[in-house]
């Protein structure tokens, strides 16, 4: 039972269905007398990827997030500091050395 199991997951996992492997690999491991090492392994990879899919879906998400602001505001800067007017301020918030102009010249 345990190894029809694994199977399931692995199967799973080869779909990237990696929730619905999980969900496998940890019934397995309740059902085997003896549990495989590679239940574990498995289940555990599959936590990591799930677990990176999250963060780069996230990342995307926040990214696609900030461009958009940017483009609703017109194409105001939202790297490397706020314009205000012809200055950019680059520094730190207690110190006056960071406003600089951004005419040329």
């Amino acid at each position: 039972m345990a190894t029809s199991l694994k199977s399931q997951g692995n199967t799973a996992y080869q779909a990237r269905k990696f929730e619905v492997a999980v969900t496998y690999y940890t019934r397995a491991i309740e059902v085997a007398v003896t549990p495989e090492a590679v239940f574990y392994s498995n289940r555990a990879a599959c936590r990591l990827l799930t677990y990176q899919s999250m963060t780069v879906g996230l990342l995307n998400h926040r990214l696609r997030e900030l461009l958009s602001t940017e483009s609703r505001l017109g194409g105001e800067r939202l790297w490397g500091g706020p314009q205000i007017g012809p200055y950019v301020y680059q520094g730190s918030e207690s110190s006056s050395h960071g406003i600089r102009s951004s005419r040329k010249g």
